[in-house]
């Protein structure tokens, strides 16, 4: 597929994604933290548009970079609601830039892009289901306030167990050669990491520290015994 083509894709992805969590929004069927984690993890899997339709480093970066401005004054001028947050937290902002990184990790310094894709599914996916799990469980769970941030046990128990399931479901697609054993065991070591990550990142940075410390210490581990 022409890279342009992708890029168009691209763009009518995110803005279909942000539509469908606005209108959803304005219908009263959500509330707007669950439509900006509606847009959290329906824009990660942008990752497979840019995967399987751009081969240019230099195309696929567009994608991120000009998501990096748009967000921003979004955020800054309080242009869509389904994308406000509480406070001045600026994650829609840090989001891009964790994609830009793995892009240029992925299409121009060797990563392979099935391992950019794990660190984005696990932001994306866990990230997104373990605010949405600290949420429903309310006064049910408990809470911990580290760093500035409130966590809950429902919303770390999401996020490991989906990153688990992240890992375990990319490495039997991409990476099956290494054995359901090995497979099992770094799905599980990956899910503790990502789910610490989350827990102990100050500042509302997670969206920037989870998908980035996942995929690259993903990447040295299988790189130092195996072949990737």
């Amino acid at each position: 597929m022409n890279d342009f083509i992708g890029l168009g894709l691209s763009y009518v992805y995110i803005l279909l994604s942000m539509a469908t969590a606005t209108l959803l929004l304005r219908w009263e069927k959500v509330d707007s933290r669950t439509a900006r984690k509606i847009i959290h993890i329906a824009v990660g899997h942008w990752w497979f548009i840019a995967m399987y339709s751009m081969e240019a480093t230099a195309v696929a970066v567009i994608g991120p970079a000009s998501f990096i401005i748009i967000n921003y004054l979004i955020a800054r001028f309080h242009l869509l609601p389904a994308m406000e947050s509480q406070g001045s937290n600026m994650g829609t902002v840090y989001y891009p830039i964790s994609l830009l990184v793995l892009v240029l990790l992925s299409w121009q310094w060797g990563m392979p892009k099935w391992i950019g894709a794990m660190g984005i599914m696990i932001m994306a996916w866990g990230d997104g289901l373990a605010a949405l799990s600290g949420q429903l469980a309310g006064e049910k769970t408990r809470e911990i306030h580290i760093f500035g941030n409130r966590k809950t046990f429902a919303g770390s128990l999401a996020m490991a167990a989906i990153s688990f399931l992240v890992v375990l479901i990319l490495q039997f697609v991409f990476f099956r050669p290494i054995g359901i054993v090995a497979i099992l065991t770094i799905s599980l070591g990956m899910s503790i990491l990502s789910t610490l990550v989350e827990f102990i990142t100050p500042f509302g940075v997670d969206n920037i520290t989870v998908p980035l410390i996942s995929s690259l210490s993903y990447w040295l581990l299988v790189s130092n015994i195996y072949a990737v």
